[in-house]
């Protein structure tokens, strides 16, 4: 179960359109504890925003949020069958999984 969860890391991005940037790794920490619940997830964005208060970026906090809203609207994403849906364009794989269309979302470097 945990090599696949790492193997789904980037699809997750690119179903949710989020890059990977640190704003976009917090976004998926968010979505990964909506989506399994483990609190690792939740500490490791609410550490990331803390470090991010530090030098005054705030925005972080409401991403995690939003991407935990997310999570818990979509299919439950560890259990699909990902090899049936690669083939599959874009905009279907998110409408069969409850996905809404990405939001836009000021990138950090």
């Amino acid at each position: 179960m945990g090599a696949r969860v790492v193997d789904m890391h980037d699809l997750w991005h690119i179903l949710n359109g989020w890059d990977s940037d640190i704003f976009g790794e917090i976004h998926l920490l968010g979505y990964s504890y909506a989506q399994l619940g483990g609190w690792a997830w939740l500490i490791l964005g609410v550490i990331a925003n803390s470090i991010l208060a530090t030098k005054g970026r705030f925005e972080g906090i409401g991403y995690l949020r939003n991407a935990m809203r997310r999570g818990r609207k979509a299919a439950l994403l560890v259990a699909v069958d990902w090899e049936a849906m690669l083939p599959l364009p874009l905009d279907e794989v998110r409408q069969r999984l409850s996905i809404a269309p990405p939001e836009p979302y000021q990138r950090l470097p």
